[in-house]
């Protein structure tokens, strides 16, 4: 169990690592798009990290269901995030999407460590997979 959670605060790091080198240009062009765009880039880097932190906290089946409602929770914000980004500009909808490329692979990464604990996948199969088609639909 030790070794699964050092492998979830790796992913993490290397996750923090990538929103701090890897989406710089694409946060930059948000902010030159204006403060609706910025905030909309905040909302979905937001959404990523809560995405994170929920499943990171999963260690066994027990955590998976408490995890659900916070899930289902953070699925009806993108709901909302959504809405928005489809009534903002070109510019900040596509760093929108750049933001969308670079996070989504660690979201897959820490989405097959949780679901590889025994018991887990079909707690929270569902509302996960729900979440990773809506963050897909940023790109």
């Amino acid at each position: 169990m030790k070794i699964r959670n050092n492998g979830i605060a790796v992913v993490l790091v290397m996750m923090l690592a990538a929103v701090l080198s890897g989406c710089s240009s694409a946060n930059k062009a948000v902010e030159e798009s204006g403060a609706g765009g910025l905030d909309l880039s905040q909302q979905l880097m937001g959404s990523f990290g809560d995405f994170s932190k929920i499943l990171g906290s999963v260690t066994d089946t027990g955590s998976a269901e408490k995890a659900v409602p916070q899930l289902n929770s953070l699925s009806a914000d993108l709901d909302d995030l959504a809405k928005a980004a489809g009534d903002a500009s070109p510019e900040v909808q596509s760093s929108l999407s750049d933001i969308a490329a670079a996070q989504i692979p660690g979201l897959t990464e820490i989405t097959d460590k949780v679901y590889a604990i025994p018991g887990v996948k079909p707690v929270v199969k569902p509302p996960v997979d729900g979440l990773l088609t809506k963050f897909a639909g940023f790109k």
